[in-house]
């Protein structure tokens, strides 16, 4: 009898994925993939995976059927957390080009793109929100100030708030841990509670911005430029320097205008500072589904909205730097306003700046790329004469209005004023009395907060530093605390000078809260505001300040850069 008999088939290698973990090891690690995932681990998912005692979250950079053969024995993936790929090709290969520029490991650079809902396990809606209970007020806040200086600091900010806040949020603004709001519940002296998150204040901010009926010369000489490049699928790198008021956002308008009816969506980077209603407004107004990421949203904020770009409801997405990672398919435009802005500068790890990675994604996703600023960076303009980026230039207000004028005054001609200090010109404070009288208002940058930026000893001719920082302390008399702007570490003042002894040191110099107090001497019928990160605690009070001072509440805006850009009050003079 004859039996047909099939060759014995080798036995297939198994499948090995190479993690990136947010590790600051610049090598990817390897784990065998299971069987019954072996057809769903494919590079952009994320996984869990055992590392040492612990179980973190990953995301697949490669699969292969090829064990390194250095490795004696290799875990398997613990668990699949995607069905579908959530970093496509393109931002992997974004993220690789982001570990090699800025010196981090690629799970580094891929943690910068992943909500943080997204960087464990599980997904919540609720969020932890801090309040003060009943009843707590001064005593207990004297009671903490001489031995609990972190709960003196979160109950003294909590206080000051008067509203329930978002806990993460609350000590990532104070730099501490949240072991000092967990000392404070355990004295029921805070309550914290599991809420449902609220939606996002700029999900419904809307603004009236009428198409206009023909544009500028210079706005159609610029998208004369820009429009053949995005119809013809090309990669190029604009330069669009244009003074204040010359109209620069409705040709990103128009141009983002043309990409959707082309089939692809538009990126657009603001700095944080100018994220507000109006500018969210004008985008809304124009385009249906535009999508708003920014610092300030809670985790679950920010996963439903990165949820809506993953899954093409929104094909605008407006933010500050990391809404540069949306995961919008066929981008078409980016936009980067105000691109010489310090604030496009990401502080942690990794180091990126948001200009440069947006010229990198734009080059990958063959998208154009226009940076607009009537100042443009030093790096910019420099590839500009190099070639590699276009210059386009809006010099003329659209409005016919010609610049302002500027004066510029020397303060070392003025009299001093009282206590020898010098903060106003007459120059400024006539102009200022001049235009409170006709019912015009005034805005009055500083930036600089608290009430004196140094501290000085007259014997020694030191500065007090902080002890961590080595960078000079920050007088705020409101709480009468020395506050080190770096670390936010508080402490109160010394009677004495620390590296010499004597006594009586000196508050050198003004900040806004100097500012604010100065003004309402000179000028005591003005009704004065501060804007700046000590009174606005919340995305609230900065909305309802700015709302006040359109409404003509306030006479006198003080404040730092949060003043200076994305404001157009007509009766500022």
């Amino acid at each position: 009898m004859l039996f047909d008999i099939e060759p014995a088939q080798p036995p297939r290698a198994a499948l090995h994925a190479q993690v990136a973990l947010n590790r600051p090891i610049s090598i990817e690690f390897s784990y065998s993939v299971p069987d019954e995932m072996a057809a769903r681990v494919v590079p952009g998912v994320r996984v869990a995976v055992p590392f040492g005692a612990q179980r973190e979250v990953g995301v697949v950079v490669s699969v292969t059927r090829d064990a390194p053969a250095e490795v004696v024995r290799i875990k398997p993936i613990a668990k699949l957390l995607d069905d579908e790929p959530l970093v496509g090709a393109e931002l992997l290969a974004l993220t690789r080009w982001m570990a090699e520029r800025y010196a981090c490991s690629w799970g580094e650079a891929l943690s910068s793109l992943l909500p943080a809902a997204l960087k464990r396990e599980g997904e919540s809606a609720k969020v932890v929100v801090a309040s003060v209970a009943p009843g707590i007020g001064a005593a207990q806040l004297a009671e903490l100030e001489a031995k609990f200086e972190k709960q003196h600091r979160l109950l003294r900010t909590l206080l000051e708030i008067g509203a329930p806040v978002e806990l993460r949020e609350l000590i990532k603004r104070l730099n501490i841990s949240d072991s000092a709001a967990r000392s404070l519940q355990t004295r029921g002296w805070i309550v914290l509670a599991r809420v449902d998150v609220a939606a996002d204040e700029l999900e419904s901010a809307r603004a009236d911005r009428p198409r206009p009926a023909q544009l500028h010369a210079s706005q159609s000489a610029a998208l004369a430029q820009l429009t053949p490049v995005l119809e013809r699928g090309e990669h190029r790198t604009f330069l669009l320097q244009g003074v204040t008021g010359s109209g620069k956002t409705e040709v990103y308008l128009a141009l983002i205008e043309r990409a959707l009816q082309l089939g692809r969506g538009a990126i657009v980077l603001v700095p944080e500072i100018a994220l507000t209603p109006q500018t969210v407004g004008w985008f809304r107004a124009r385009f249906e589904n535009v999508a708003v990421l920014h610092s300030r949203m809670t985790d679950s904020q920010r996963l439903r909205m990165w949820r809506r770009v993953q899954r093409g409801e929104a094909r605008v997405v407006v933010g500050a730097r990391s809404a540069l990672f949306a995961p919008l398919p066929r981008l078409g435009v980016i936009v980067v306003d105000e691109e010489h802005e310090p604030s496009f500068k990401q502080g942690s790890t990794p180091r990126y700046h948001a200009r440069d990675v947006a010229v990198e994604r734009a080059r990958e996703a063959g998208a154009v790329c226009v940076l607009g600023s009537a100042t443009p960076s030093l790096e910019s303009w420099h590839a500009v004469r190099e070639g590699r980026f276009t210059r386009l230039s809006m010099p003329e207000r659209i409005s016919g209005h010609g610049m302002p004028s500027v004066e510029i005054v020397d303060m070392r001609c003025e009299p001093l004023g009282e206590n020898g200090n010098k903060l106003f010109s007459r120059r400024l404070l006539f102009l200022m009395r001049e235009a409170l009288a006709r019912g015009e208002q005034a805005l009055l940058f500083q930036n600089r907060r608290g009430f004196a930026p140094v501290s000085w000893c007259s014997g020694c001719k030191e500065t007090v530093r902080c002890a961590n920082c080595d960078v000079a302390l920050a007088w705020h008399q409101r709480i009468q605390r020395m506050v080190c702007h770096s670390c936010c570490e508080e402490s109160r003042a010394p009677k004495a000078c620390p590296t010499c002894s004597k006594p009586g040191l000196r508050f050198v110099g003004a900040g806004s809260e100097r500012i604010e107090h100065e003004i309402a001497r000179v000028a005591p019928t003005a009704r004065v505001r501060r804007m700046d990160s000590d009174t606005m605690k919340r995305r609230e009070d900065y909305e309802r300040t700015l709302a006040a001072f359109g409404a003509g509440e306030i006479d006198v805006l003080v404040g730092t850069q949060m003043i200076a850009k994305g404001l157009d009050f007509p009766r500022v003079t």
